[in-house]
């Protein structure tokens, strides 16, 4: 069975992929009892067919975790990494705070009551970098000792391709101490991007089918984000992840604003590869009003449990 859902956020987030006012998708339904979510973002309903697949497989797999009584956290580690034992229960995994540039400012105060210590910033193409600049600088006034990560969409392809240097305005965000830049340009053009100034992210989301393992493989960026529903599989997920992390790039784990399901599944796949240390982007369920999930809410550390329980953990799955 397929059900499906909207999400409606507190405020209209604005990204360099366009202008976002809800969280769409559909859960698919496992005859056994297992769930899967299947996103609905328009940027990559080129992923169809890969969507569709991942979110099948998740509800096999939560159906199966579930009839063997254990988290899906130990059945990943069990099925995909050869670990018959799996993690610790009780697993907490940092996350970060996903806002638009407008909404830095404010979202960085919530940030900070809830004990998140990294925002991840979405810039429009729209915004001119002299007025980009101006609001990272006031941000960190306010916020000298936030960890701050932006996502441009490519935002700065055609300035390359008219023959801006980039260089200034990567000494600039350095100056600012921002943790990386992720995909200032398109990944085609990451290669002629300066890579000694400032850390640089790529996000497969750009990628057709198969290219990302060239991109780990050839163009040295630093930090890998991965939205593992695009693979198709998870196998194909962990496989890349892996391959990043054996080359020593930080990968960071991101929804394509999944609902409940969706993110609690990628928080036990954070658990089962280790990646609770370093902030990953499963808190956008913090945009929505109200929030669906609170058992899915960050902690006064900045942490997201792992649900407890057989499966996904959820005791009483959200449903539209």
């Amino acid at each position: 069975m397929i059900r499906a859902y909207d999400l409606a956020l507190a405020e209209p987030l604005e990204t360099g992929r366009g202008l976002l006012t809800s969280f769409t998708g559909a859960l698919h339904e496992h005859p056994d009892g297992g769930l899967g979510d299947h996103p609905g973002l328009e940027a990559v309903q080129g992923f169809g067919q890969e969507l569709r697949n991942f979110a099948q497989e998740t509800a096999e797999l939560d159906a199966s975790a579930r009839g063997a009584g254990e988290p899906l956290y130990k059945l990943i580690s069990r099925r995909f990494l050869g670990d018959s034992v799996g993690p610790r229960p009780g697993a907490r995994v940092l996350v970060h705070l996903t806002t638009s540039l407008s909404q830095a400012l404010a979202a960085s105060g919530m940030a900070y009551l809830r004990g998140i210590g990294t925002l991840k910033i979405k810039v429009p193409q729209t915004e001119t970098w002299t007025s980009v600049r101006r609001q990272l600088e006031e941000l960190r006034l306010v916020q000298p000792m936030m960890n701050i990560r932006l996502d441009f969409a490519g935002g700065w392809e055609n300035d390359l391709r008219r023959g801006v240097d980039l260089r200034p305005r990567l000494h600039d965000l350095a100056d600012l101490a921002i943790e990386y830049v992720e995909d200032p340009v398109l990944p085609q053009s990451l290669a002629q991007v300066p890579r000694d100034i400032l850390p640089i992210a790529a996000d497969v989301v750009d990628l057709a089918p198969g290219e990302a393992n060239r991109l780990v493989s050839s163009l040295g960026v630093r930090t890998l984000v991965v939205k593992p529903q695009l693979f198709g599989t998870w196998g194909a997920a962990i496989n890349l992840i892996q391959m990043a992390q054996s080359k020593g790039i930080q990968v960071v784990l991101s929804s394509l604003y999944d609902g409940p399901v969706g993110i609690a599944a990628l928080l036990h796949l954070a658990v089962a590869l280790g990646l609770t240390e370093s902030a990953q982007g499963l808190n956008t369920l913090a945009l929505c009003t109200p929030h669906p999930c609170r058992v899915l809410k960050p902690g006064r550390d900045g942490r997201i449990a792992v649900p407890e329980g057989a499966g996904l953990g959820l005791d009483r799955p959200w449903a539209p």
